[in-house]
């Protein structure tokens, strides 16, 4: 089993292992994956998820991923040392992932290291003073061996623009397969911590977000004709601040085409994911559900009202989404309980 999320997410039968996978929860939000790993994802402002322990013949792997960083769509800023002040600590001692998935980082890799206690940490952060970046932190007491580590989605031999650098850092772990899972020897998993922009209609905010995507778009071909040619599967999760539909945001009719987020042009980038091969993994469990919202805005009564938006995603090549078991968002108990704007996103992988 693989728990993969926003940060985030239940335990099927012997769950082997955790995986905390995109983490914009160091400041706002938060979501769950597992895949025989558990896999979580969390912004901080969201936060990340939580993976079960890890065994190799009932392959069960939980990753979480989490962001910490600014609330979405508002200036508020929600720092993995805020996060911590508010009690991060005691659920990532009670949830314990394997994997981290972390967005929006305010903190160096010392610090975070420091606030993360036995997890090795991989930060990738923004070179633009005052922004966040992201970053995988893999338990110290699992079988899972780290691997090569890449930085961004410019092409080979160009350098990243400063206003993309720290959002997409791409992990390799190597996981040891046996007889039943998906055969025997080592094994490459590759995590995506993704943090797209937010955007801003009519601004210079919104041409990088369009100018980003278009890089994501060729990444993402590569990553998915690799996986389809014997090379890695892979798990892209993040606060990609975007819908894509009337199912994933409460109030669709008065922000689409008006607000970033809901534009038809920036929906469209996804759903060429999507129909090349790609799956949205959280969708493919609830075809038919409103929802389930993962960040609700600051203002007002959103979260008590449950007026959110789904813009967390865990985004799995074919051969892998096929093992997404179940689905849930760890959403607080109550508006005050809440570490940030987002949710976890937990889903379960069973191999």
């Amino acid at each position: 089993m693989f728990r993969l999320g926003f940060a985030f997410g239940r335990f099927f039968r012997r769950p082997l292992g955790r995986f905390v996978f995109s983490l914009n929860c160091l400041c706002s939000r938060f979501c769950r994956f597992v895949v025989g790993f558990a896999f979580s994802c969390f912004h901080v402002g969201r936060f990340f998820s939580r993976f079960n322990r890890f065994r190799f013949f009932r392959f069960d792997f939980r990753l979480g991923f989490c962001c910490f960083g600014s609330l979405q769509l508002r200036s508020f800023r929600f720092g993995i040392r805020a996060a911590a002040r508010k009690g991060i600590s005691g659920w990532l001692e009670a949830s314990a992932p394997d994997v981290l998935v972390l967005q929006e980082v305010r903190a160096d890799e010392t610090t975070a290291s420091s606030l993360l206690p036995g997890y090795r940490s991989e930060i990738w952060p923004c070179r633009i003073k005052g922004r966040a970046g992201v970053a995988v932190a893999v338990r110290e007491d699992i079988p899972v061996t780290a691997g090569e580590v890449r930085r961004g989605v410019a092409p080979p031999d160009t350098a990243e623009p400063d206003v993309d650098s720290g959002r997409w850092l791409e992990v390799d772990l190597g996981v040891e397969g046996t007889p039943g899972s998906d055969g025997a020897g080592r094994h490459t998993l590759t995590i995506v911590s993704a943090y797209l922009h937010s955007g801003r209609v009519g601004t210079e905010k919104m041409d990088q977000k369009y100018a980003h995507l278009e890089l994501v778009d060729a990444r993402m071909a590569e990553l998915l004709d690799s996986s389809e040619s014997g090379g890695p599967q892979v798990v892209m999760a993040g606060d990609l601040n975007v819908v894509r539909s009337e199912r994933d945001i409460k109030n669709w009719k008065p922000n689409h085409n008006k607000s970033a987020g809901v534009l038809d042009e920036e929906i469209a980038h996804l759903e060429g994911w999507f129909a090349a091969g790609w799956v949205d993994v959280a969708r493919s469990l609830a075809p038919d559900q409103q929802g389930p919202y993962t960040w609700w805005s600051q203002r007002g009564k959103a979260f008590d009202n449950d007026v959110g938006w789904r813009i967390d995603y865990q985004v799995a090549t074919p051969r892998l989404a096929r093992r997404a078991a179940s689905l849930t968002v760890d959403r607080a108990d109550s508006y005050d309980a809440r570490w940030s704007d987002h949710a976890p996103l937990v889903i379960d992988y069973v191999f």
